[in-house]
């Protein structure tokens, strides 16, 4: 707290600062879990140099990426004004002794004596004289509402306009509720919620003024609130309060139904439907959905917003009380090929996860069709797809593919690729195991040897299985349940397999 309240009054006396400052004091305060806003302040012409200017950065933890953005406040006196203070107190911020969240832009912190250097960190760090500004206020007037020897009356000059604040609450709501759309992309639906109920506060107050020049502009983020609430409260299965809350959004919406908005808004309830089981009424949301967007972007079939779209409806023709598996495998094409172009055009080597989901749903539905040949060639598109990147031939994944394609030839009775497959899938898992003897390659090689049976070349077959039997000799325990499976299981087949030489006829 002491360093804090340090570079604080360091940073307002002197309005620059070094980077290795920057670095290792400046003051920074974590948003939930995983965003970060911290300040930088630069060196800026002298006829602003009383102003202050922030970079807003943004970035999730686990990830190297980021996004920034800027605001510049231009003040004579001091950046935070008396007026501001009042405005917030009165409409926002309420028991403070109670330790109320201050509404500080996404952080929900407490606001009290012990932690308000904690809450100067998050208020400057904003950017913004926003809500949390009370306690800020209240314990660092004298220090930083004065300047030099001037009267504290002086910070009054040069007052925003009313007109002023409302852009700025307006940019700030809509701070806001990008930041709740960031926390639900990662099912945060905590915190997403707190921060778009910050923003309704904002919006509703700025909706009130009809007069107020950017009330569309309100208006329309007035209904992204609704909207962002329905999601929330159908990620939550909350379905009641999520239907409401869509309504809302339908209502500002739906006056316009060429708004990107208004096709969304369908989709979403399609995906709603689909939750409470009412398939027909999400089919009809879902196609309404799909109309709309053909309209919206008639030069792009695959344009990202009719895939999500596809996603769903293969969703809802896959659930157990409204399976139909050629409409669900129908969208998963589609989904396939709107992928395939967008990845077509890319240069890199690096995984492609979404469409290697896509191909794999593909391969069960196929199977689930007992479609088994059509199963096998999006098999091997996926593997295809996997080895132009810079997967190892050993990849966990690459083992798996090649185990279900020797499922799938095992189930079409192709024994032939099954036999090519074992030995494949026989290989990687020698390299795998640096050719060291173990249970796994044995009952792979075992399964090899019946596929043989299987074709009658019962000879081939008794030769590996009498290797199997030596290997496992070697690393056999009589208390594991698998080598003991796995020794009942190559008797078995030896058995069978000499009794049946001996007795052909």
């Amino acid at each position: 707290k002491e360093q804090r309240e340090t570079m604080l009054r360091f940073l307002i006396k002197n309005n620059r600062v070094s980077n290795e400052i920057i670095r290792n004091a400046i003051v920074s305060n974590f948003i939930g879990n995983k965003t970060l806003y911290s300040i930088k302040i630069f060196s800026i012409e002298n006829e602003i140099k009383n102003g202050l200017y922030y970079e807003k950065k943004s970035y999730d933890t686990s990830s190297s990426s980021s996004s920034s953005s800027c605001v510049l406040f231009n003040n004579k006196k001091n950046h935070l004004r008396m007026n501001r203070y009042n405005f917030f107190k009165n409409n926002y911020l309420k028991n403070e002794n109670k330790n109320e969240s201050g509404g500080d832009g996404g952080g929900g912190a407490r606001l009290n004596s012990k932690t308000v250097g904690n809450q100067i960190g998050l208020t400057i760090t904003m950017g913004i004289v926003g809500l949390g500004f009370y306690g800020f206020y209240k314990y660092y007037q004298d220090q930083y509402f004065k300047e030099d020897n001037e009267e504290e009356e002086d910070i009054n000059k040069g007052e925003e306009t009313e007109e002023e604040l409302m852009e700025r609450d307006l940019d700030l709501s809509i701070e806001v509720l990008n930041q709740s759309e960031y926390y639900m992309k990662r099912n945060n639906t905590k915190e997403a919620l707190e921060l778009v109920g910050k923003a309704m506060k904002l919006l509703r107050h700025l909706n009130e003024n009809k007069e107020y020049k950017d009330a569309v502009v309100v208006e329309y983020n007035l209904g992204r609130a609704y909207k962002s609430l329905g999601l929330i409260y159908s990620m939550k299965n909350d379905f009641e309060n999520a239907e409401n809350y869509l309504n809302l959004a339908m209502e500002i919406y739906g006056v316009d139904e060429t708004l990107p908005e208004y096709a969304e808004l369908f989709k979403i309830y399609g995906i709603l439907y689909t939750k409470q089981g009412r398939f027909d009424e999400a089919e009809k949301a879902l196609q309404i959905a799909l109309n709309k967007t053909k309209e919206l972007y008639p030069s792009n079939p695959y344009h990202p917003e009719r895939l999500v779209i596809f996603q769903s409806l293969a969703e809802l023709y896959h659930k157990p009380a409204n399976k139909d598996l050629a409409k669900c495998k129908k969208y998963l094409k589609l989904i396939y090929v709107g992928f395939s172009n967008i990845f077509q055009s890319s240069s890199d080597r690096t995984p492609k996860h979404s469409l290697y989901i896509v191909l794999n749903k593909l391969i069960n539905i196929c199977e689930e069709e007992k479609n088994y040949k059509e199963a096998i060639e999006y098999c091997n598109t996926l593997l295809k797809e996997y080895r132009k990147t810079n997967i190892s031939s050993i990849h966990p994944n690459i083992q798996k593919i090649y185990y279900h394609l020797y499922r799938l030839y095992k189930l079409d009775k192709d024994y032939n690729n099954m036999i090519t497959t074992l030995n494949q899938l026989i290989s990687i898992y020698e390299q795998a195991y640096d050719n060291v003897e173990n249970s796994l390659v044995i009952e792979l090689k075992a399964d090899l040897a019946h596929t043989y049976y299987l074709l009658k070349e019962y000879e081939t077959g008794l030769s590996i299985l009498y290797q199997c039997r030596s290997s496992l000799e070697s690393i056999y325990d009589g208390d594991d349940e698998d080598d003991v499976a796995l020794k009942i299981k190559i008797d078995k087949y030896i058995s069978w397999i000499e009794f049946i030489t001996k007795n052909k006829t």
